[in-house]
């Protein structure tokens, strides 16, 4: 079983260290601006269908823990080879964060994205939005991959946009993703 002490070391953190946004079940921190990079760090107990539970002490780092977001790291590194819009996956690390009261915890590191929910979309780019995003739900199936819900929740998709004319989506939060075993239909 997998331990913080097997994680390689993430050392290239800034001294201003800032959140971004928070979900369900981690929290999102801005750790390399230079880098553009971002860590996720799981604070909740969210999945196996276990009931909703705030990590504490040492379930912060815990073998499950540490699977969990080992999980939500492959995936986004399938789906990133594969061609589909994600954020670039770095990997999983141990990471310390001294200034937040943060020593050695799991965290999925990826490339930040500066983008919008669909909501916050003028309204002229939203058909084009949602062919994007359609795209890249294509992608992420033929890949071998579905989203926990039948559909991609609004929240898990940022949209940006390129030269002030093309809409690009980006599908992120995996952890609930189902990836289709060989050999077996997703029906």
């Amino acid at each position: 079983m997998i331990t913080i002490d097997d994680l390689p070391v993430f050392t290239d953190v800034d001294s201003q260290v800032s959140f971004v946004d928070s979900g369900t079940e981690a929290k999102i921190f801005m750790i390399n601006r230079e880098r553009g990079l971002v860590a996720k760090v799981y604070f909740n107990l969210f999945w196996n269908n276990q009931p909703y539970e705030y990590l504490r002490g040492e379930r912060l780092f815990s073998p499950e823990t540490i699977c969990y977001a080992k999980r939500e790291f492959s995936i986004a590194e399938k789906l990133y080879s594969a061609g589909v819009s994600v954020p670039k996956p770095e990997g999983l690390f141990a990471l310390s964060l001294p200034r937040l009261g943060i020593q050695r915890i799991p965290a999925f590191v990826m490339q930040y994205v500066d983008g919008k929910n669909f909501g916050s979309l003028p309204g002229e780019w939203c058909m084009r939005a949602k062919e994007a995003f359609q795209s890249e739900l294509a992608k992420a199936i033929t890949a071998g991959f579905t989203p926990a819900d039948d559909a991609l929740p609004d929240w898990n998709v940022l949209y940006t946009v390129i030269n002030n004319d093309d809409v690009k989506a980006v599908l992120f939060d995996f952890g609930g993703w189902k990836e289709k075993k060989k050999g077996l239909s997703l029906l």
